[in-house]
């Protein structure tokens, strides 16, 4: 159970309208939601506590970031928000996992998201020519770098769990 506030986690600022920066955000982040429901969902495959407590906050903060980018979305489009054409191909990003996979291997996928999630925000950041926008973007791609950081020590957890050393094999090409 969650208690809402209804704040966002950072100020969001846009000092002008910008459509074309609105449909850049919006292309990158069309799956948005579907990284926090993969998250959450992931959270029941997890053996330990400290797993599910890890996802459970994560996910619940990328929700936030949802809300963000949204934020932004609806401010740089300003009066043009209602004959926006919402663009037809939108990367909808990866499909939520439930407990099919081992949650080791979740754990390097959501390392792996977190860090295409902080290209994304500086690629964002380049794009973007209003100081209030870059700030909250900025914002963002901090907390993915934290997010890393967290599911790397998540990771480090579960390897002590399941008694394992993380050893990475090469095979020699002849």
């Amino acid at each position: 159970m969650w208690v809402y506030q209804k704040t966002l986690l950072y100020p969001v600022t846009v000092r002008r309208e910008n459509p074309q920066l609105a449909k850049a955000i919006l292309m990158e982040f069309g799956g948005l939601l579907t990284t926090p429901v993969r998250y959450l969902t992931q959270r029941y495959c997890m053996p330990i506590q400290e797993a599910k407590a890890v996802l459970t906050e994560i996910g619940t903060e990328e929700l936030g970031h949802g809300e963000m980018i949204a934020c932004m979305v609806y401010h740089l489009m300003g009066e043009r928000n209602q004959a926006f054409p919402f663009p037809a191909q939108i990367d909808l990003g990866a499909t939520p996992s439930f407990c099919g996979a081992n949650p080791v291997t979740l754990m390097y996928e959501n390392m792996a998201a977190e860090k295409r999630a902080q290209s994304t925000y500086e690629r964002l950041m380049d794009l973007s020519d209003d100081p209030g926008v870059t700030d909250g973007l900025r914002f963002l791609w901090q907390r993915e770098i934290v997010h890393f950081q967290r599911f790397g020590e998540t990771l480090n957890l579960l390897h002590d769990h399941y008694g394992t050393k993380m050893v990475f094999h090469t095979r020699s090409v002849d």
